[in-house]
């Protein structure tokens, strides 16, 4: 009598063993200011590439280890937001909003600090709302010698932003800083500090960097790493790169005719991993495209999970 040997079907597709990940974080930028203080930028850290390249060019930190299955939260940080001019002494005062904070798993990026006039805590609170991630927000030297001093950064994140000048000339605003470096108030330049280049997505483009101050007349000044230009040409930063919003500054030096602030830009999440893994997200906005050997998730908006397999 024949038997009959039954035999599973052959599956060629073998489960994904864990894989590491390279990663670059970025938070939201900090808002300019009407008075002129330029925005910081968004927080910034990242484990791709080689040498002194993240935050506060500090060295690049550790890939991670991911595991297939498993659902990571990611939160990508907005831009903090301009307040608008219908009472100027307000606007000069309360200014705007910090950016909001960026995540991936237990990686997280602290958002830029906003740009502000008066250093009194009685205005909204400078060392909690000006003092940023990536890059304090700038303060407004302006007449009077209304100046607090240069805010902070966050270690390994960003520069902080300039003070604006002491000699009470208006026109030297401070400027947000960067990833890259500090903010200033050279003259009556007031650039933004520079962002960081990352080659992550295949192409160097440079992110996170310090809104530029806004001046005190007809007068604009141009944007660095993304963050906003002052004076109201392109004084937003720009999103998904953590810029800073460009200070408003005044058309004719007076609190008559100021002009807006600039919105941070938002911030993102770029993840770079072996093109065997497919990533699934949920809550989330984004986009995988392969690069090389590698795929590349580019993560702009909202809060939820990825999960790879």
């Amino acid at each position: 009598m024949l038997s009959r040997r039954f035999l599973k079907p052959y599956s060629s597709a073998a489960a994904l063993e864990p894989f590491t990940l390279d990663w670059l974080v970025i938070a939201g930028g900090g808002s300019g200011n009407p008075g002129g203080g330029g925005g910081g930028a968004g927080g910034y850290r990242t484990s791709y590439g080689t040498g002194n390249i993240s935050g506060r060019n500090s060295a690049v930190e550790a890939a991670k280890t991911i595991t297939p299955g498993t659902a990571y939260g990611v939160t990508i940080g907005g831009g903090g937001a301009p307040m608008g001019i219908t009472n100027a002494t307000q606007a000069l005062t309360t200014g705007g909003a910090k950016g909001s904070n960026s995540a991936f798993d237990d990686i997280g990026c602290v958002g830029g600090g906003a740009g502000t006039y008066y250093p009194s805590a009685a205005y909204g609170g400078y060392l909690a709302k000006h003092n940023g991630g990536s890059g304090g927000g700038a303060v407004f030297g302006g007449s009077g010698g209304h100046n607090a001093g240069d805010t902070s950064g966050t270690g390994g994140q960003g520069f902080g932003g300039s003070g604006g000048a002491l000699s009470g000339n208006s026109t030297y605003s401070g400027a947000g800083g960067g990833a890259g470096s500090t903010g200033s108030y050279t003259g009556t330049t007031g650039a933004g500090g520079t962002g960081i280049a990352s080659s992550i997505t295949g192409t160097s483009v440079q992110r996170a960097g310090g809104g530029s101050a806004g001046p005190w007349g007809s007068g604009t000044r141009t944007a660095r790493g993304w963050g906003g230009g002052g004076g109201g040409t392109n004084v937003n930063g720009t999103a998904n790169t953590g810029g800073g919003g460009g200070g408003g500054g005044s058309r004719s030096g007076s609190q008559s005719a100021l002009r807006a602030g600039g919105t941070g830009g938002s911030g993102v999440v770029i993840l770079r991993y072996t093109n065997l893994a497919t990533a699934t997200l949920t809550g989330l906005t984004g986009t995988e495209t392969t690069v090389g050997t590698d795929k590349v998730l580019v993560i702009t908006s909202g809060a939820g999970n990825v999960t790879f397999s």
